[in-house]
């Protein structure tokens, strides 16, 4: 996150002291920020740049503490159904035994990533999630709030399959890693890459792989 900058730039003006019995129900009442300011009236100070200092300092504090605690909020929390389907596209598997032709939804953003086939309770077996995961890195995987199981591909830019995971565990948070840097990852019903002979080094024939289907 990047630094969260506040400019000041009030006239400077002298504070008043407030009465102790109204500053004391103000703190208790009022946000950190405009608390700290009842507190630094009553100490009384004459230098106003100092007191504008201290409230700032707080006042950033404050904001932090905000910010962590949304962003917290934000990553424990999720959708509680699946994700409504995405536009499909054909996409093709070239195994030793001949093409392979499926329909694929593109996760492209984060939101759609994370949710991913979550809650989904069925999906044609000739279809999957294909997921663009851009820049070539070690992915992660799991089966969180998933209730099929599935067949993971891990695919380099040019379309090769680095590695699959087979017959995934639905619900499981077990890690499931790619073991190579890869670009993409496809998602299909598990059992379909036995079915179909498709294997590691195989290529996948898509648009995000510089190629038709």
């Amino acid at each position: 996150m990047p630094p969260i900058t506040v400019n000041i730039s009030a006239p400077r003006t002298k504070i008043k002291k407030l009465p102790e019995l109204k500053c004391a129900k103000l703190r208790n009442a009022l946000p950190v920020p405009v608390a700290a300011l009842c507190l630094s009236a009553n100490k009384g100070w004459q230098d106003d740049m100092r007191a504008r200092r201290e409230i700032f300092h707080i006042g950033r504090i404050w904001l932090w503490q905000a910010a962590l605690i949304l962003i917290a909020a934000l990553l424990v929390s999720g959708p509680l159904q699946a994700q409504q389907q995405l536009p499909a596209e054909s996409l093709s598997i070239e195994t030793s035994s001949g093409k392979r032709l499926f329909k694929v939804e593109i996760a492209r953003t984060i939101q759609q990533h994370a949710v991913g086939l979550m809650w989904r309770t069925e999906m044609a077996p000739d279809h999957g999630m294909l997921f663009d995961m851009g820049k070539a890195r070690n992915i992660t995987m799991w089966m969180k709030n998933t209730p099929l199981s599935l067949d993971i591909l891990f695919i380099m830019r040019d379309g090769r399959v680095v590695s699959i995971a087979t017959d995934t565990t639905p619900f499981s948070t077990e890690h499931i890693l790619s073991g190579a840097k890869v670009n993409a990852v496809l998602e299909l019903l598990g059992g379909t890459a036995q079915r179909l002979g498709i294997a590691p080094g195989d290529v996948v024939r898509h648009s995000l792989f510089g190629s038709q289907p």
